[in-house]
């Protein structure tokens, strides 16, 4: 599992670590478009759509936030990434049972515990049946 570390020039969560890629919607922009330029500007990882495979949605009723979850499954090594450095601190590879050490502890951006769990689960769920 790849996570990356929030700039530290990044007004909410600040050094925290988060899932990659996440931004917001630009105008006329669909979800999986945004996922993709996130993914490139951030991570300076480019990738066909066919790559990215559809998760779940979730609604953020207390953030006004709608979002889309995909899963790439790709390894591609760090020293091959170009990081943002508004966006992104530090990025690293992940086995499934540390990103969910990880995901879970004070160091993780703050999501709430129902999103936590439910990404959990499903990758969980995925990973079992490969």
């Amino acid at each position: 599992m790849l996570v990356q570390k929030r700039s530290k020039y990044k007004k909410q969560n600040p050094l925290k670590w988060d899932i990659p890629s996440a931004g917001h919607v630009d105008y006329k922009e669909d979800l999986l478009t945004t996922c993709m330029r996130e993914t490139e500007e951030e991570l300076g990882i480019t990738l066909p759509k066919e790559k990215f495979v559809f998760l779940f949605e979730t609604f953020n009723e207390k953030g006004w936030e709608f979002g889309e979850n995909y899963l790439v499954e790709e390894y591609i090594p760090i020293e091959q990434m170009t990081i943002q450095i508004e966006e992104v601190e530090e990025v690293k590879w992940l086995s499934f049972d540390e990103f969910k050490k990880l995901l879970y502890s004070e160091e993780f951006c703050g999501y709430q515990i129902e999103y936590k769990d439910k990404i959990s689960g499903v990758l969980g769920e995925k990973l079992t049946k490969e």
